[in-house]
Formats: structure tokens, sequence, C-alpha cells
């Protein structure tokens, strides 16, 4: 699930199935992987053509199924889930995590073109700016675009003056810590 919510993730890129599992950041045998992406292939819901030696994948955009798939695949297996598997284990001291932005919009069914940039909002007084950096430097490679960090304290969080916590807060955005699932969508309208 993991692999093919990556290739949806980027379904305007042709790769290889090797460039593809080293991209999902999952130890797959590549004869594993292989037979999946084959199986996904016969399903119609990813195409394969060959160019030299390679076999390149990428999602069947025109498939009756992609969007459903891709937001299903997105949401359970995508941003959401890569940050808080990367920045989890970093958050101990933090308040909250949030995906915010245009992104958490287009996992919430808000129509717009893919957003330009993945916003995450680290709520905390103790968790050092480097320490997030460094976590998401280390999944660069499996998110479709750039991360934007924004930080704020505990007490800026809950402050009603802060008109950038207010912007955030008017729109949809999505927990990533301290549930950890990043399933759980909050409102505070």
């Amino acid at each position: 699930m993991r692999l093919l919510a990556v290739i949806f993730l980027n379904p305007d890129q042709k790769k290889s199935i090797t460039s593809w599992v080293a991209h999902s950041g999952v130890a797959y045998k590549r004869a594993q992987a292989g037979k999946e992406i084959a199986l996904a292939v016969e399903a119609g819901v990813l195409n394969a053509e060959k160019e030299g030696r390679s076999k390149l994948v990428s999602a069947n955009t025109e498939s009756p199924y992609f969007a459903a798939l891709q937001h299903l695949l997105v949401g359970s297996f995508g941003v959401p889930h890569i940050l808080t598997d990367a920045l989890g284990p970093h958050l101990k001291k933090a308040d909250a995590a949030y995906l915010f932005g245009s992104w958490a919009g287009r996992l919430q069914d808000e129509h717009g073109p893919l957003p330009r940039d993945i916003d995450v909002l680290i709520v905390s007084d103790d968790v050092t700016r480097e320490t997030i950096y460094e976590a998401i430097d280390g999944i660069g490679d499996q998110l479709p675009r750039p991360v934007q960090i924004v930080f704020r304290t505990g007490r800026e969080w809950g402050s009603s003056s802060d008109s950038f916590v207010g912007t955030v807060r008017s729109r949809p955005y999505i927990q990533l810590w301290p549930d950890g699932t990043g399933a759980g969508v909050a409102y505070d309208r």
C-alpha cells in the first residue's frame, strides 16, 4: 500500500520499479514489488511501459478508479503517515503537530490544484528547529513537494490574537501528533 501511495502521490512521474521502491522508503524485495506492480497494472490502476531495458511505471490517471484510489492511498499511507513516522520520535516534547494549508484541504476534499508545498505546524516550547529539519531532510525523497515548517509556542497556539493561528484554525488541518496516526482531522471554527 505504501508503494502504491507513493506512486499515486506523484501521478505525473514515470519511474522504474526499483526507483519507486527506493522512493517509498519501504524495504521491498524487487521480485515482491514487481509482482504487486504487475497485479496493479493488470487491474488497470497503474501503467507500465518499456523504455530500453527498463519498465517505467506510473499511476493510470485515466482509470475510473484513479480519484478514489488516490484519495484513499494518499490519505491513509501518504503525506500524513510519512510525516508522522518521521517526526513522531522527535516530537516527544511537543504539544502538537499539524498538517495544514492546501495539502490538508485536498485530503478533506477541497478542490484545487496540487499544492506547491506541504505545510506543517509544530506547537512546542521545547522542540528544536534543527531536530525537525533533520527529520524532514531524511524523508524528502518520499514526499512529492517540499515541506514548510512553521513553529508556534503553546501560548501562541492558544492565543486568539495570533492571525496566523486564526487562519490555520479556520481551515481543515490534520493532527499528526500526539495521536500519531495522522488520521484525526480537527476543525475549530
